[in-house]
C-alpha cells in the first residue's frame, strides 16, 4: 500500500467515526424530544407530591409498651418478694408515725 491509501483509509475511518457519532447524537436528541413529554410529567410529579411522613410515631409507641411491660414485671418480682417475706414473717415495716 502506498503512503497515499494509509492516509486516505485512516482520513475515511475518522470521518466515519465522526459521522457515527453524530448520528448517535441527533438520535438521542430524537428520543429525548419524542419522549419530552415524559420527562417534563415527571418533573411535575416530583414538585407536587405530597411530603412522605415520617413513620417513627410507630417506634415511640413500641418503645413505651416495651417500657410499661419492664416495669409491670419488675413490680410483680418485687411484690412477689415482699408477700414472700410478709408470709414467712421476715418483713420487717418501719412505721414513721405513731400509727
Amino acid at each position: 500500500m502506498h503512503a497515499s491509501a494509509l492516509v486516505f483509509w485512516r482520513n475515511f475511518g475518522v470521518a466515519l467515526l465522526a459521522a457515527l457519532r453524530q448520528s448517535r447524537e441527533r438520535q438521542a436528541a430524537r428520543e429525548i424530544e419524542y419522549h419530552r413529554h415524559l420527562i417534563e410529567g415527571a418533573r411535575i410529579y416530583k414538585l407536587n407530591r405530597p411530603k412522605p411522613r415520617l413513620q417513627s410515631g410507630g417506634m415511640v409507641v413500641k418503645i413505651a409498651i416495651v417500657a410499661t411491660v419492664a416495669v409491670f414485671g419488675l413490680l410483680h418480682i418485687i411484690g412477689g418478694t415482699m408477700l414472700e417475706r410478709q408470709a414467712r414473717g421476715e418483713s420487717k415495716t418501719v412505721i414513721l408515725s405513731g400509727d
